[in-house]
């Protein structure tokens, strides 16, 4: 630093002779350079000739008279000639620095007094060493004193820095007499029972035992605790002290004198005096413990590593004893020099070495200490360390000696307010570097506020700116240094450029204001205007003229060819032609140079008289306009800002466009439709005609509107062609097979103008989507589902690209068996069937010994069939079919599937059961079967035997009724491709062609009767319904025919009248669900597994003026059979007037359709959305949408029909005859797997 002075180095720069490098602004920077080489000399020489700072001081208290002090000689190789350690006593346990402020300077040794030898040292005191020591022992301390050692080096050239200063406890005075403190020196007893002596005289509160009894959980002790415990405070302490005074202990931790006798373990009473002391629990329990040597010593070698504004940074090593022992660290720190004398250490638990003392003051003295901590208690704490932080950074002042505040300029030009700190003459480097490209758009305005209405060209000009950035200097920003400016260009110049802007404020003129037009004649023009704002002397002002051609004001004041000087705020300008179009603006001047241009007036001379009209003066037009980029829909435009505008003066932009076939002039702003207002010098056109040429204009404004710019001139900009979006087949990488389990990447590539979405879809379901022409995405671990890659690019022309590809994912078979057990009757048919996965298609195998394998073969008795699913790709259903089955089939079979990937095997366990014999013929007869064809129904309905008579097909529906046995097939039929016209056989009902369905399809439905013979249920049993208030709960049986196979039932119900019927599922035997009370509602139940249905069960109505359940086979209500039997009655007068002609062929081919005077007669189920089992049923409040659901039970054609048997149940007389429900007139809503569409209409 005395080098620095000698040298005239400023202040500003100073802090870099002490290692402080503080410079944070442009303009410190730039002062500083030209001092750079004198400060680098002076530390140069700093370094060969000054000595450094010691390093690592260590003190540590030996005895309570004696510090020993270590440290190591500075790395510098500069010669030490000698040390000088200064120590000062303080005068209380933790002073602050107020307190010690008189007695912390360095003193030379001088004699000591009658007190000082008494002491050994004064308050404060020096004491200067050999450069060959680095350790030394001061003696003549004070016992159970706080002393401050620093140390600094010194030679003939001057000194180093001192060392952070550190304080130490010595340690308490030995007093022999005291048998404590001998047990302490030894410390080999063990710790007593504090709690057990306690318990033993009667202190019985268990928070009391626990903190005032047990000298580990003192920390815990509240001041609530002090309270409740008082009563036994001459117990707890008593115990705690175990009969040994610890008052050199609490004193050495900083205990106050008030609270000392705590220590002494004579406490009589407590009172509220004694609160303050609580704080100091836990040093008290530590220092119990203490006495007994199982706490860990101080943490040495504490030191300051680093220190900022806000910050610190201090380590230390472990302990010398008990280091092993230690488990955490506490850090303590307080402020000093404050007026509190005794000010409290602020305590941080569980730290680790260094630590980062964060959120610290600026200019702020802090004391710091570390105590180590074990499972017993805490260590006194390690020496005191003391460190000031860095001052702060001075604000910079906006504000400058004539009173311009660049700043405020900013904030009324509408600066972006993240771009303020760079609106500064003490802009920092920092500022610049992060939000200099963020503030890019208002360049502009900061360099105009900068400028202040100034133009600092010459100094700029002096200091040797780029001329490429010299323009700034006047708050203008050319075309080019609006694209160069850049970190890497003109920021290496902004050092010089705001210096001279700074200098230049209070200097040179501002500029001049209110310029306007007084009167005009044919040859002159008279200007007025106001003296700059600035108390600046104006020598002279300068008004620069041109005449205005064709309207094409001048943007730049280069462009004005004429000038006149002036003294006054005022001028005439003579010599001018009549009738002629005029610009002015004016400049002030004086010795230190000259303002930048006024607002400009435009102006045009009469042909005769004189015109008094006040012409205002405006902002000058935007210049430089271009065209950066354009699409298909936008063109992006930007412009340079008017060069004649007040420094503070907030601008608005509006660009003007059109497309060139309109007939709007773009000079003419009433005429042009299109606009954009912006308040920075580039925009975005968009929602334009693609492939079309646009003609582009910008004026700028003020935001009152007062001062609008002229025209700028006229670009025309074409948007781009159109090119709709095509898309190229996926990309697949790697190249090649795809194996299971592997990752690969699926790349899409679009094409087209503008740039299209691009998608990837897998499976049809959309995997990413990006406005990018290429999109790529790595699938991790590819399954064999995915089966289909696509891609997909639109750009909302034409009707966007697709392409897509199939995969084929290489996997091992994985077989899963949809029925693991499957149940068969002696002589059925059973079929076991296994689902298998897998590319390439595996071979299937069925065996039933896993150690031979032997595969079984096809035979008349056996069949083996696979059959590919036509949903799931690569997937197949491979099936082993065994006809006449015995109870020796029973038992495992195996299915296997391989391929050359894999191979995978699953088990099917087939369960035979007794034939049961059935009453075919009975079923024959009620379903009226002639004579001459129940001889195939004698033992069981043999289908084959009816084919071979011909007499026998007008009866094939009435047989295939009951071969069906009361079961559903159709899940089976549809499996072997029977037509759907003959699925109505599977479920036991009529077919429209029966000698059609008999040739192509008898063999297979057949075949589905055997097999499902012992695996499908019958229709369920005894359904009744009960009406309760606002519900109807429906009941039932299990089927007769296999109860044991039935998963679930399916309940479909409405109300009459309905066109949508209601379907639920349930596993249980009862099904609610809610009704109105004034309507009557239809039922019906049918009995199901995964194999498929039972037909449905009887037909219910319950009306709403009772509860009793109507099957097809019971009456109807009273109320109900007069409706049914007047509409029955009127509908037969009508079929009777239309069919006379043909009732021969209605009697003969129609008689089942009339049922005999024995049959009843009720409501019936046709619809055969109720039989097919593949249906899927939603909650019981969701419903299908169609028109009726409820039709007669027994299929009913017009063709022929089929008679219910009677079931031991006669005709009642009085009921109505019986009504077909069933109207052809229209399509059913619903789709149909198994038959036709048909409305429904229930009368």
């Amino acid at each position: 630093m005395p080098c620095c002075e000698e040298q005239g180095i400023p202040k500003t720069c100073r802090s870099v002779c002490v290692g402080d490098y503080s410079l944070q602004t442009i303009t410190e920077h730039y002062k500083c350079m030209d001092f750079t080489m004198q400060t680098l000399a002076c530390i140069s020489t700093g370094i060969e000739l000054l000595p450094g700072q010691p390093k690592n001081v260590e003190v540590e208290a030996t005895s309570p008279t004696q510090l020993k002090i270590d440290w190591l000689a500075p790395h510098q190789p500069t010669a030490v000639l000698n040390y000088v350690i200064n120590i000062t006593e303080l005068t209380s346990f933790d002073p602050n620095l107020k307190m010690m402020s008189s007695s912390t300077e360095t003193k030379p040794v001088e004699p000591k007094g009658p007190d000082e030898e008494k002491s050994g040292v004064s308050l404060g005191h020096s004491i200067k060493l050999g450069a060959n020591q680095t350790s030394f022992t001061m003696d003549g301390l004070k016992p159970s004193t706080m002393y401050q050692i620093s140390i600094y080096a010194q030679n003939a050239e001057g000194q180093s820095l001192p060392t952070p200063p550190i304080r130490v406890l010595t340690l308490s005075e030995i007093r022999k007499e005291n048998d404590g403190d001998s047990k302490a020196a030894t410390a080999k007893e063990s710790i007593p029972d504090v709690r057990a002596c306690c318990v033993e005289k009667e202190v019985k509160q268990e928070r009391c035992l626990r903190t005032m009894c047990d000298p580990s959980h003192a920390h815990e002790a509240t001041l609530t605790d002090i309270m409740i415990c008082a009563p036994w405070a001459n117990v707890t302490f008593s115990c705690m002290a175990n009969d040994i005074d610890h008052s050199d202990c609490c004193r050495r931790r900083g205990i106050p004198n008030d609270c000392l006798y705590f220590c002494t373990g004579k406490v009589t009473k407590i009172d509220y005096n004694h609160f303050k002391c609580l704080e100091y629990m836990p040093f008290y329990g530590s220092c119990v413990l203490e006495h007994y040597g199982v706490l860990p010593g101080n943490p040495i070698s504490l030191s300051l590593n680093g220190v900022s504004e806000k910050w610190a940074v201090i380590s230390w090593k472990p302990p010398k004893e008990k280091a092993d022992t230690v488990t955490r660290y506490s850090f303590y720190y307080r402020k000093l020099g404050t007026d509190d004398e005794n000010d409290p250490y602020f305590q941080i638990s569980g730290v680790d070495s260094p630590y980062l003392l964060d959120g610290l003051e600026p200019s702020a003295s802090y004391e710091v200490f570390v105590a180590a901590e074990n499972k017993f208690g805490s260590s006194e704490g390690s020496e005191r360390l003391i460190f000031q932080t860095h001052d702060p950074e001075p604000e910079p002042r906006n504000v400058t000696s004539d009173g311009y505040n660049e700043t405020q300029c900013c904030v009324d030009a509408k600066l972006n307010p993240e771009c303020l700190p760079l609106c500064s003459y003490k802009v920092k480097l920092h500022d610049l570097q992060m939000l200099g490209p963020k503030c890019m758009h208002q360049l502009d305005i900061l360099m105009r506020c900068g400028a202040g209405g100034r133009d600092h060209t010459p100094c700029c000009q002096r200091y040797s700116v780029n001329p490429a950035c010299i323009s700034m200097c006047a708050g203008k920003i050319t075309a080019n240094q609006y694209d160069s400016f850049s970190p890497r260009f003109c920021t290496r110049e902004m050092g010089a450029i705001l210096t001279c802007m700074e200098e230049g404020t209070g200097q040179i003129p501002s500029t001049p204001v209110d310029f306007h037009v007084a009167f005009t004649t044919p040859g002159s023009v008279h200007l007025e205007w106001d003296k700059p704002v600035e108390p600046v002397n104006v020598t002279e002002y300068k008004v620069f003229y041109t005449e205005v051609m064709a309207d094409m004001v001048p943007p730049t004041p280069l462009n004005y060819t004429m000038n006149v000087t002036v003294r006054a705020p005022m001028a005439i300008i003579n010599n001018l032609t009549e009738n002629t179009r005029y610009s002015f603006y004016a400049v002030a001047t004086n010795e230190f140079g000259q303002s930048t241009p006024s607002l400009i007036v435009l102006v045009t001379t009469p042909t005769s008289g004189v015109n008094d009209k006040r012409i205002d003066s405006v902002l000058s037009p935007p210049y430089g306009v271009e065209v950066v980029h354009s699409t298909v829909r936008s063109i992006a435009v930007k412009w340079q800002p008017p060069l004649h505008v007040p420094a503070n003066q907030e601008v608005l932009y509006t660009v003007y466009f059109q497309a060139t076939n309109a007939t709007g002039n773009v000079s003419d702003v009433d005429e042009l439709p299109n606009t954009v207002t912006t308040m920075f010098t580039q925009t975005l056109l968009t929602n334009l005609t693609y492939d079309t040429q646009y003609k582009i204009s910008v004026q700028a404004r003020t935001p009152e509107g007062n001062r609008s710019s002229p025209m700028s001139e006229v670009v025309l900009a074409w948007t781009d062609a159109a090119i709709p979006a095509y898309v190229n087949l996926p990309l697949i990488a790697p190249i090649g097979p795809i194996r299971e389990g592997s990752n690969i990447t699926v790349a899409c590539l679009g094409y087209g103008v503008p740039t299209p979405n691009t998608s990837i879809y897998i499976n049809g379901q959309l995997l990413v989507a990006l406005p990018q022409h290429q999109v790529a995405v790595t699938l991790q671990h590819i399954t064999r589902n995915i089966t289909r890659l696509s891609c997909y690019a639109d750009n909302g022309y034409g009707s966007g690209g697709y392409t897509s590809l199939s995969v084929h994912v290489l996997s091992s078979p994985i077989v899963t068996i949809p029925v693991e057990e499957v149940q068969t009757e002696e002589g059925a048919t059973a079929r076991l069937s296994c689902k298998v996965s897998g590319f390439p298609e595996p071979q299937f195998h069925w065996d039933r010994d896993r150690q031979t394998r032997n595969s079984i073969r096809t035979s008349d008795t056996v069949g083996l069939q696979a059959i590919p699913d036509t949903e799931m790709p690569h997937t197949y259903t491979s099936s082993l079919i065994l006809k006449r089955v015995s109870k020796a089939d029973a038992g495992k079979y195996f299915c296997s599937a391989t391929n050359q990937y894999g191979m995978m095997t699953r088990t099917v366990m087939l369960k035979v059961m007794d034939a049961v014999r059935k009453n075919s013929s009975s079923c024959c007869t009620d379903q009226g079967v002639s004579v001459a064809c129940m001889p195939a129904c004698a033992y069981d309905v043999d289908i084959m035997y009816a084919l071979k008579k011909p007499e026998c097909i007008q009866d094939l529906d009435k047989l295939m009724f009951c071969a069906a046995d009361g079961s559903d097939h159709r899940v089976c039929c549809k499996s072997k491709g029977v037509p759907w016209a003959c699925q109505r056989w599977c479920a036991g009902r009529p077919v429209q062609v029966p000698t059609h369905c008999a040739l192509i399809s008898a063999r297979e439905v057949v075949s589905c009767f055997e097999e499902g013979k012992g695996i499908l249920p019958g229709p369920p049993l005894k359904v009744k319904g009960v009406r309760l208030p606002g519900e109807i709960v429906v009941t039932w049986e299990a089927p007769a025919k296999h109860p044991e196979v039935v998963q679930w039932y399916k309940i479909f119900w409405r109300h009459v009248g309905s066109m949508d019927a209601n379907k639920n599922e349930t596993d249980k035997k009862e099904f609610r669900f809610p009704a109105e009370d004034d309507k009557i509602y239809e039922i019906l139940v049918k009995a199901g597994n995964h194999y498929g249905m039972s037909q449905p069960a009887d037909a219910l109505v319950v009306h709403s003026n009772d509860i009793t359940a109507f099957s097809e086979r019971q009456s109807v209500a009273a109320a109900d059979g007069s409706r049914i039997f007047i509409s029955l009655l009127i509908a037969l007068a009508v079929m009777a007037a239309a069919a006379t002609g043909f009732m021969w062929y209605y009697r003969r081919h129609k008689r089942a359709t009339s049922p005999p005077s024995s049959a009843t007669h009720g409501v019936n189920f046709e619809n055969p959305t109720y039989l097919k089992d593949g249906i899927s049923l939603s909650p019981a409040t969701d419903s299908v949408n169609f028109n009726s659901v409820f039709a007669l039970q027994n299929a009913k054609d017009t063709n022929g029909g089929l008679k219910e048997p009677h079931r031991g149940r006669g005709r009642d007389k009085n009921a109505p005859a019986e009504i077909d429900l069933t109207d052809t007139s229209g399509p059913r809503a619903v789709d149909n797997h198994y038959e036709d569409f048909r409305h429904v209409r229930l009368h």
